[in-house]
């Protein structure tokens, strides 16, 4: 577990021989936990293993090139089993949405037969309803014709008609 020491913003600015704000900055940064001591002061847990000389972490802010111990054989094997175990949850997720991506695409095809479908329906009801009102035309220009035909007869056409 970590350890802290408590210190205020003046005592940081104070080992760092930096200005008051950049300590504040610096707590910022770090994200260094903060609370008020019964003073009313801020106080902050800077990191036991905080490099003063260097105004840095000594832990966080080590080099990725830096070379570093060789674990164990034991920690080897446990990383390995670690690794494969996550490697069978990943390939699960993928399986899982792999076949919800099948469902889906099936739904979609589905959808689409039905979008086929009802336009087919669509086309052949607004045909229907073409020839419908054609026919009906033709018929109310038949009408017409007659009646037309009938009010411009000479008067004793019509009274013989009547």
């Amino acid at each position: 577990m970590d350890e802290y020491v408590q210190m205020t913003y003046e005592d940081i600015a104070a080992k760092l021989k930096i200005e008051l704000d950049s300590a504040r900055k610096l707590v910022r940064r770090r994200r260094w936990k903060r609370t008020t001591g019964n003073d009313k002061k801020t106080l902050i847990e800077v990191p036991v293993d905080y490099d003063w000389d260097r105004g840095r972490d000594t832990a966080a802010d080590m080099p990725e090139d830096t070379p570093q111990e060789a674990p164990s054989e034991n920690q080897v094997h446990q990383m390995l089993g670690r690794l494969e175990g996550e490697l069978l949850g990943v390939r699960e997720v993928i399986a899982a949405e792999r076949a919800r991506a099948d469902v889906e695409r099936l739904r979609a095809d589905e959808a689409q037969q039905r979008i086929v479908l009802v336009e087919r329906d669509r086309d052949e009801r607004i045909a229907r309803l073409e020839r419908e009102r054609d026919e009906r035309i033709a018929e109310i220009k038949q009408e017409r014709d007659k009646w037309f035909a009938r009010a411009t007869a000479p008067w004793w056409r019509r009274r013989k008609a009547g």
